[in-house]
């Protein structure tokens, strides 16, 4: 499947935090441990609707400032 996309500038957020979420990612994809990190913010041209994913992770911390959200193991 192929979705045209453009590249738009984003808020920085994902960024920052990044460094912070990787740790958490890792537990569960150890294979992007070698990974640049760094993001991309894409504007699809067509929604996208993913009905089921093969995987996905337990809640993340996005960052230190959100207490709702903690991993739990």
């Amino acid at each position: 499947m192929v979705i045209d996309a453009t590249i738009v500038e984003g808020l920085g957020a994902a960024g920052r935090t990044l460094k912070l979420q990787m740790p958490h990612l890792i537990k569960h994809f150890p294979e992007i441990s070698s990974c640049y990190l760094g993001t991309i913010n894409l504007e699809l041209d067509q929604p996208l609707r993913v009905n089921n994913p093969d995987f996905t992770t337990p809640p993340i911390r996005w960052s230190p400032l959100e207490p709702t959200l903690l991993e739990k193991n």
